[in-house]
């Protein structure tokens, strides 16, 4: 569904101009499968979702235009709400994407008990510049990145799992699936064996 807005032409004899636009402009930005769709007040949600592909950002540029989708309500209502799903997750609870500069965390159960943990998304609702004046851009993100300032490698990994990944001196990694309801990693420096594993929490 597109909206339009219209605006008499100065001197033009009564001509209108008519815009049509979309209210939300998503934006993909967590590195894995998207969808999303509306719920509108005292209703079920849709049935029907969005699908938006994950972008690949090289050199500065975007590499995939497939992370993008065009969004909107069935109806022009300030509470209507929109549900998320990422990957393999679940349904989050309902969103609001009505606030412009507004910067909020959504967490996304997990769908089975052995799913990877929670989603934790970072959303932000800012206006469209120049032409695009009248559509929200709504970025989804991870919440949590981790970069590494040292010399040497880090090891990090869910606490209590066997598995682990490294981040290799100068990298950063998202974090978006987290199994504890405090979000936390456990961390260890170096490679070797006998170096002790730290856990950490997030905060902010």
């Amino acid at each position: 569904m597109c909206w339009t807005n219209a605006r008499d032409i100065a001197n033009s004899g009564g001509a209108l101009a008519v815009s049509i636009y979309t209210p939300y402009l998503l934006w993909n930005m967590t590195g894995f499968d998207l969808e999303i769709k509306s719920k509108s007040f005292l209703r079920q949600a849709d049935v029907v979702s969005y699908k938006i592909k994950p972008s690949r950002i090289q050199n500065a540029q975007v590499d995939n235009l497939e992370q993008s989708c065009m969004f909107s309500y069935d109806t022009n209502d300030r509470k209507n709400r929109a549900l998320i799903k990422i990957g393999q997750s679940g349904w989050s609870a309902p969103q609001s994407f009505e606030a412009v500069g507004q910067s909020f965390e959504a967490i996304i159960p997990r769908e089975w008990e052995d799913d990877a943990g929670e989603a934790h998304l970072g959303i932000t609702v800012d206006n469209g510049l120049g032409q695009y004046k009248l559509t929200k851009i709504v970025t989804i993100r991870p919440r949590y990145v981790i970069e590494s300032f040292l010399d040497d490698a880090i090891y990090f990994r869910q606490p209590g799992a066997k598995e682990y990944s490294v981040l290799e001196p100068g990298a950063k990694k998202d974090i978006v699936f987290l199994s504890h309801e405090v979000a936390r990693l456990s961390l260890r420096f170096g490679d070797s064996t006998r170096n002790k594993w730290y856990s950490i929490s997030f905060h902010g």
